[in-house]
């Protein structure tokens, strides 16, 4: 087998054509990727960080487990959306799931 045979998985999105397409547009969120160079503001200083994940809670809401430098130390911490701050070049993706009727067990 060549790597011709093979596709990045991550890639693929099958969409039947029986799908609503707004609804599985409706449950995505649009976010800074991980290995994303972003500025947080605490304060009234901008520190620059880097997203190492993102989590997706209840009702959509979005956390970002982000590293800084503070002084001599590295910091790692999860911050809100409301928190980060795009800059040049800041990498953003879709990120979610597909609505799924629950299946009786």
């Amino acid at each position: 087998m060549s790597s011709d045979d093979f596709e990045d998985e991550r890639s693929l999105r099958v969409v039947d054509p029986d799908d609503d397409l707004d609804e599985l547009l409706e449950n995505m969120q649009i976010v800074h990727a991980p290995g994303s160079k972003v500025a947080l503001l605490p304060g009234n200083e901008y520190l620059s960080a880097t997203i190492l994940a993102v989590q997706i809670r209840e009702n959509g809401y979005v956390l970002y487990n982000v590293v800084f430098w503070a002084g001599n130390g590295r910091t790692e911490e999860w911050v809100t959306a409301a928190e980060v701050h795009s800059i040049d070049n800041a990498v953003k993706m879709a990120i979610g799931f597909e609505p799924r009727e629950a299946k009786p067990q």
